[in-house]
């Protein structure tokens, strides 16, 4: 499935990663905004 998805971004390249293109990412910062409050 990743190699499907990383020719996809390579090709369309979007500003902000959404929940259903890099749910990690997104995970990710969410976690990080949190635990530095």
């Amino acid at each position: 499935m990743q190699t499907d998805k990383v020719p996809r971004q390579l090709s369309q390249p979007k500003p902000e990663p959404t929940f259903e293109t890099e749910p990690s990412v997104l995970i990710g910062k969410f976690v990080h905004e949190v635990s530095a409050l």
